[in-house]
C-alpha cells in the first residue's frame, strides 16, 4: 500500500542531515546565517553540529577562531587489583594458600624488586664501583663478618644505607625464604608441592622480565645445598618442572660472565 506522505516529512522538508556510516552527506543547503561552522581533519560522527573524529578538530567562530586539542590520556600509576580466587578467606589467610596463587606472587614480587630498583641513582651506582669516592658515613658502617643470622636481620637492613644494598638485602631475603617455605613441610608430598610453586613462581617472574626474583628464587633458594641434598622431593617433581627448572637455572649460570643471561 502507498506510504502516507503527511506522517513521514522527507529529510529535504525538515531540513536534517542524512547521516551514513563513515559519511555525512548534507541534503538541505547551508543556512547562510549560522555563525559557526565545525570542521575536522577525520570526519566519523555528527553531533550537534560538531563532527567528532580521530583527528583534531578546528572550530571556526566569530568570537575565537583557536584549535582546540583533546586532553592527553592519563595512565593510572597504582598497582593492579591482586589476581586471587573471591572464594578465599583473605582474613584468615595461610601461607600455604597464598603460594598457590603463583601468578600473583610473582607480580606482587615484581612490584616490590621495581620500587626498590627506582630508588637506586646513577651516583650510587658509580660509588660501588669505586668511580666516585663514598662518604665518610657510608665507609665506616660498611658492616664486615657477621653471621648469617645477623646480616639477614630487620637491624641490618635499617643499617643499610644505600639502595643498592637494600636490593641485596632483599634478594638473600628471598632465597633463604624460599628454603624455608619448602624445609619446613615434614611430608614428602608437601614439600614437592611447594617446589612445584617457587618454579611456576619463578617462571612468571621470568614473563615479567624480573631477573632478580628468578635468580633469587631458582639460584639462591632452590638451588641452595639444603634443598639440592632433598634427594627424595627432587624424585617426585614432575618432569615438566625439573625441565623448566633446568631451563632457567643454566639460564642464570655465570659462565663466560653470565654469556646466556
Amino acid at each position: 500500500p502507498p506510504k502516507d506522505s503527511a506522517s513521514s516529512p522527507s529529510s529535504a522538508e525538515s531540513g536534517e542531515l542524512v547521516q551514513d556510516v563513515g559519511a555525512v552527506s548534507p541534503v538541505a543547503p547551508p543556512d547562510p546565517n549560522i555563525t559557526s561552522t565545525t570542521t575536522s581533519l577525520t570526519t566519523s560522527h555528527t553531533t550537534n553540529g560538531h563532527v567528532e573524529g580521530e583527528g583534531l578538530s578546528r572550530e571556526n567562530s566569530e568570537d575565537n577562531g583557536s584549535i582546540s586539542v583533546p586532553p592527553p590520556a592519563t595512565f593510572c600509576n597504582c598497582p593492579p587489583d591482586p589476581a586471587i580466587p573471591r572464594t578465599m578467606d583473605l582474613q584468615n589467610l595461610k601461607l600455604k594458600e597464598v603460594l598457590k596463587c603463583t601468578e600473583e606472587v610473582a607480580r606482587q614480587m615484581t612490584l616490590i624488586d621495581h620500587a626498590q630498583l627506582c630508588k637506586i641513582s646513577a651516583l650510587e651506582l658509580l660509588q660501588k664501583v669505586n668511580m666516585v669516592p663514598r662518604p665518610q658515613s657510608q665507609r665506616n658502617s660498611k658492616m664486615s663478618g657477621q653471621s648469617l643470622q645477623s646480616s639477614l636481620s630487620l637491624s641490618s637492613l635499617e643499617q643499610s644505607e644505600t639502595a643498592i644494598e637494600k636490593l641485596a638485602f632483599r634478594f638473600n631475603q628471598v632465597g633463604n625464604w624460599v628454603a624455608h617455605c619448602i624445609l619446613q613441610h615434614k611430608e614428602l608430598d608437601e614439600r614437592v608441592t611447594a617446589v612445584h610453586q617457587f618454579i611456576m613462581i619463578a617462571k612468571q617472574c621470568l614473563e615479567y622480565n624480573n631477573y632478580s626474583s628468578v635468580m633469587a628464587v631458582v639460584v639462591a633458594g632452590l638451588g641452595s645445598a639444603p634443598i639440592r641434598r632433598l634427594h627424595k622431593t627432587w624424585e617426585g617433581v614432575s618432569k615438566y618442572h625439573v625441565d623448566l627448572f633446568k631451563e632457567m637455572d643454566s639460564l642464570l649460570e655465570s659462565g663466560n660472565n653470565y654469556k646466556r643471561y
